[in-house]
């Protein structure tokens, strides 16, 4: 054998092992988007300080609505809860908007690229959103946390359930 198809054998050796390393990551991401697809009801909105008390950003019981496709598009809806009186401060304090999505799956986030949106210095933005998904319930916050759940600045958390 000429050592020229031994280096040939061993870059095919070399791209074969590659292709094994990436194609199970390449899987395994789509699994974890597949798992995001489908229709989530919003449970909470909250700002979490450091020191673990919650301010819940669209009042304790908040109306909402995300959707994720298996085309990589979303649309999310979050309704603050308010009387009549209250509601310059509702209509402000909603928010919708809609786009597109990626998943990365090896630091377990999210980010939605934002087409249109109800506050319009949003538009065109990305925000990459740290998730966790634990059965039908899917957690998001606007910082990646320490292995133990915390952060040391405040940070915003989603909490969301599979509709079925």
């Amino acid at each position: 054998m000429s050592a020229a198809t031994k280096r040939l054998g061993h870059h095919l050796l070399f791209l074969a092992t590659l292709l094994l390393l990436i194609i199970p990551v390449s899987a395994q991401q789509k699994a974890t988007q597949s798992q995001l697809v489908g229709y989530w009801k919003l449970l909470s909105v909250d700002n979490v300080k450091p020191d673990g008390t919650r301010a819940p950003r669209h009042g304790a019981h908040p109306a909402g609505l995300l959707i994720f496709d298996n085309q990589g598009r979303y649309s999310l809806i979050v309704l603050t809860e308010g009387t009549p009186e209250e509601y310059k401060a509702a209509v402000e304090g909603n928010n919708a908007d809609y786009g597109h999505y990626t998943v990365n799956e090896a630091e377990q986030s999210v980010t939605f690229f934002m087409d249109h949106a109800s506050h319009p210095q949003l538009e065109g933005s990305s925000h990459t959103r740290y998730f966790t998904l634990k059965g039908d319930r899917l957690t998001y916050t606007t910082t990646k946390l320490s292995p133990e759940g915390k952060s040391k600045d405040t940070f915003g958390e989603v909490v969301l359930e599979k509709m079925k």
